[in-house]
């Protein structure tokens, strides 16, 4: 697991790097000195429109100003034109949004951004909440304290806290082994305490490993921008949603189109959820009472992406990590699916074991599986 982690931290300074460098050079360019709006701020930052629940957007004008604001998404499609150049008096203003689109429909769940367009006979300002932060910040290790749910015997409690709103993914294995289960993909939280729930369990619940001296977590965060919303509620996926919506003309937002880390963002949110590995033995064999296969000897193992697993991504190479017992049992750094191995099972004591993998994917996403055998030679 630390080589893993070692090439998570890796690719994503990468990417941050280029993020810092378009933040740098394209960040609030055109905000003359003369600006004429301040003190922007958002209440709540997450709510349920399923609820009917609102969103307000803070702001004062130091001029009497026309003012547009409007509503976008991560891959910089247009939401939402709440007001367009309608005149709003100098002082503290608000606007309300009920988290619909220009068609009056619910968004998805998700991260949603603004900008404002203000004007006077004097200055025309476009802003991208000037007194917000706007670079992403790369968070590659956040503390946890993982306790016993004292509502249910069945659950874990993970405790963790983020210093700003920030997109997480926490990835739960063993030190220096295998990772078993994606507990948060790259979901968006506020700034502060947080509590996950957890079962203990890998991501297929074959095996339990909440209590082993060994088992680690992952916490990862990308910051997200100040002027960021948050939706939740509408379970409906951002993919069904584009393309229920394809057929109809939406303004792209193209100052920010380029930023390498809202690109990278919302390909994994669109494509990439975890899959899961199906792991399959060959030969047919017996089980024991608990319904674990018994193997013997030389035995093929069978390696199968599920069934929805993008296929824009079917046929890439992949590095396939294999594990027996959390440990390393075999690596291929250039394999395809479906895929398999031999497993030589005289090489190991009778009895139960765990067989598990890891297969990294595009952008630092994994694949993973795990299957309990039983390994019974004769003696």
């Amino acid at each position: 697991m630390k080589k893993n982690i070692e090439n998570v931290i890796l690719i994503i300074l990468i990417l941050i790097i280029h993020v810092l460098t378009f933040a740098k050079e394209n960040t609030f360019q055109q905000v003359p000195p003369n600006q004429i709006l301040k003190n922007i701020s958002i209440s709540p930052m997450i709510f349920n429109p399923s609820k009917s629940e609102r969103v307000i957007i803070h702001y004062q004008l130091l001029k009497d100003s026309e003012v547009t604001l409007k509503i976008w998404d991560f891959n910089h499609h247009l939401i939402k034109t709440l007001i367009k150049s309608q005149k709003r008096k100098n002082g503290y203003q608000e606007e309300k949004w009920n988290g619909k689109d220009d068609y009056n429909t619910i968004v998805p769940d998700g991260v949603y951004y603004f900008t404002f367009i203000t004007s006077n006979d004097e200055v025309k300002n476009f802003l991208l909440s000037p007194e917000k932060k706007t670079e992403s910040e790369y968070i590659a290790s956040i503390d946890y304290k993982l306790i016993r749910d004292p509502d249910s015997k069945e659950y874990y409690l993970l405790k963790y806290s983020l210093p700003s709103t920030s997109y997480v993914r926490i990835r739960a294995g063993i030190k220096e082994g295998p990772l078993y289960n994606t507990i948060l993909n790259w979901e968006p939280r506020v700034a502060g305490e947080h509590v996950e729930k957890w079962d203990g369990k890998d991501i297929l619940k074959t095996m339990f490993f909440a209590e082993h001296p060994q088992c680690t977590f992952l916490i990862e965060a990308i910051t997200l921008p100040e002027n960021t919303i948050i939706t939740m509620g509408n379970r409906l996926p951002l993919g069904k949603y584009e393309r229920k919506i394809s057929k109809k003309v939406r303004e792209i937002n193209s100052f920010n189109l380029t930023n390498p880390f809202y690109k990278n963002i919302m390909f994994l949110k669109k494509y990439c959820e975890n899959p899961k590995i199906n792991i399959s033995i060959s030969n047919n064999h017996n089980f024991t009472k608990n319904n674990i296969k018994i193997i013997n000897n030389k035995v093929k193992i069978n390696l199968e992406m599920n069934k929805g697993y993008p296929k824009e991504l079917n046929g890439e190479r992949s590095e396939i990590l294999i594990y027996f017992d959390h440990e390393l049992f075999m690596e291929e750094e250039q394999g395809y699916f479906p895929y398999c191995f031999e497993l030589d099972t005289t090489q190991y004591s009778n009895g139960e074991h765990i067989l598990a993998v890891n297969v990294r994917l595009y952008n630092d996403n994994y694949g993973l599986g795990c299957k309990k055998v039983y390994i019974l030679n004769q003696e």
